[in-house]
This record gives C-alpha cells, sequence and structure tokens, in this order.
C-alpha cells in the first residue's frame, strides 16, 4: 500500500484531481459525470482530455464504453487517501452539490 501511495504522489496534479474525483464518486463513474462536473468552474477544473486516457494508460482506470473503473478496490482507496481527512467531507459535498445544481437545470 506504501508502495501505491508512493506512485500516486508522483503523478502529474491534474491527474490526481480527475483521480480523487473519480474515487470519491466511487469505484466506478461514467465519463459523462465527470464532464458534468468539470462544467462548473467554482468546484473542479479537470483536465479530462488528457488525465482520463493517462489514467487508462497507466493502469489506474479501466474504460469500458463510457464508463471507467478502478482497476482495483485497493487503488480506489489509495487515491482516496490522497485527499486529506478534514477536507473528505467537504470535497464529497462540492461533487454532490455540483451535481445537484447541473442535473435540475
Amino acid at each position: 500500500a506504501e508502495l501505491l501511495s508512493e506512485k500516486l504522489t508522483m503523478l502529474p496534479p491534474s491527474l490526481i484531481e480527475v483521480l480523487k474525483v473519480a474515487a470519491a464518486v466511487g469505484s466506478q463513474v461514467e465519463e459523462s459525470t465527470l464532464k458534468l462536473l468539470n462544467k462548473d468552474p467554482l468546484a473542479f477544473r479537470l483536465q479530462l482530455g488528457h488525465s482520463l486516457p493517462l489514467a487508462v494508460q497507466e493502469g489506474f482506470l479501466e474504460k469500458a464504453g463510457p464508463v471507467y473503473a478502478f482497476s482495483h478496490d485497493s487503488l480506489q482507496a489509495a487515491v482516496c487517501d490522497l485527499i486529506p481527512v478534514f477536507e473528505r467531507k467537504f470535497f464529497h459535498k462540492k461533487i454532490g452539490t455540483s451535481l445537484m445544481m447541473r442535473w435540475n437545470t
């Protein structure tokens, strides 16, 4: 687990941010959900066009149609651990609020 955490921290910050959002959403996430979150400039500024293919190439995510899934549960957990404990509740709230605002419009 320590080796995995070390590898994750060496990734580009833009990729780490995409992985953190995906991990907070769940073990799998639809690309449309990430794009919806990315439409809220106050919530996230995700570089999806570069980071999603890189995440697949590096083996962090697997792509099946429009769905991205973590290649292993321990990987999702390690990514979640990159979100400081005191920020996790706020991070999840930011995702939920952003999705609610986008789906209601």
